[in-house]
């Protein structure tokens, strides 16, 4: 029996890349990071960071996507600068807490509207942060999962 695995934030990052037709060496030389750091960004082990996501979007990435798992075009509104005071660790965090969260009862993905709220209210609620820790279970008590 096999299992379901949702996509996560590198996942997505991955197909993304992928849709572009661009190799890892490629997509990090546009978004000026190194091989090793795409590749870690990729498999989860490390969190962009403002620059990088900025680079990325003004090369045809949908940041929409990859912050909530849909394939409409990045709103024009949504102000990417909002991240930049969040630390790396804790902003990986609180897009997992968003992937987690963001299906209703029957496991569909909730609209991409109330997935945009979820992470602005997770994101004000932790800007400024000095730690770069989310406790994850309280963060599911907070938003009724």
């Amino acid at each position: 029996m096999s299992t379901i695995r949702n996509q996560g934030f590198g996942d997505r990052l991955r197909n993304q890349r992928k849709e572009l037709k661009l190799t890892q060496i490629q997509f990090a030389k546009l978004a000026g990071v190194t091989t090793l750091t795409q590749h870690m960004y990729e498999h989860d082990e490390t969190s962009p960071n403002i620059k990088y996501l900025e680079a990325i979007q003004k090369n045809g990435v949908d940041i929409n996507y990859l912050l909530f798992d849909t394939h409409s075009k990045c709103d024009p509104n949504i102000d990417i600068n909002v991240f930049i005071s969040i630390k790396p660790n804790l902003l990986r965090d609180l897009y997992a807490i968003v992937d987690s969260v963001s299906y209703d009862e029957n496991g569909q993905l909730l609209p991409l509207e109330t997935r945009q709220n979820i992470f602005s209210i997770l994101c004000a609620s932790y800007a400024g942060r000095t730690d770069d820790n989310v406790n994850m279970d309280n963060v599911r008590l907070m938003l009724g999962h």
